[in-house]
């Protein structure tokens, strides 16, 4: 009982160190919201998701969705996304060659959502390929995901267009960039 308390609070106090903290620029800067409570969000059985973010894409025909697993229980998997804004939406993993080079891989078993741990999806990493959109992507607009969980079922989540920066206070990708892509 002891881990599952501990666990629940220590998301709560990032979210509030990072309010307090402000942002990067000194002298007045308005603080930033909330880690948890920026981008989309949803929740499922144990499942929290958060941060959830399209960065506005580089290219027409190709974007990334990004976002943060918490899971409050037993281990789960990420099985599948879904979308009617886009032809096509797979997971997929960044990762370094035998050779040293950056190489996106599709990822069709699945993601872990580790047992009381987070499954995190940003650039250079975890995030769902999003490919040939149906309309055209551009900040402000939102799109529908459907997640898919082994255990915890299925979660419609809205998630929102923002600038290839993403979104406040993110330090993973601050670029918006996904490694190994070609603009």
């Amino acid at each position: 009982m002891r881990r599952r308390s501990l666990h629940l609070l220590v998301p709560v106090l990032l979210a509030a160190s990072t309010a307090a903290c402000g942002g990067a620029s000194g002298g007045g800067a308005a603080p930033l919201p909330p880690l948890s409570l920026v981008g989309g969000h949803a929740q499922i059985g144990h499942l929290t998701i958060t941060r959830a973010y399209i960065p506005d894409p580089a290219t027409p025909s190709l974007a990334a969705a990004y976002f943060t697993v918490t899971n409050a229980g037993p281990a789960d998997r990420l099985v599948s996304v879904r979308t009617a804004a886009f032809r096509s939406a797979t997971l997929h993993r960044e990762v370094t060659t035998a050779r040293g080079l950056e190489q996106m891989v599709a990822v069709p078993a699945g993601a872990v959502v580790p047992a009381y741990g987070r499954l995190v999806l940003m650039p250079g990493s975890y995030h769902v390929m999003l490919r040939r959109p149906l309309r055209a992507l551009r900040q402000g607009v939102t799109e529908r995901l459907t997640l898919r969980f082994a255990k915890a079922g299925v979660v419609r989540l809205v998630v929102p267009v923002v600038p290839a920066t993403g979104l406040p206070g993110s330090t993973a990708g601050s670029s918006g960039d996904m490694a190994g892509m070609s603009k």
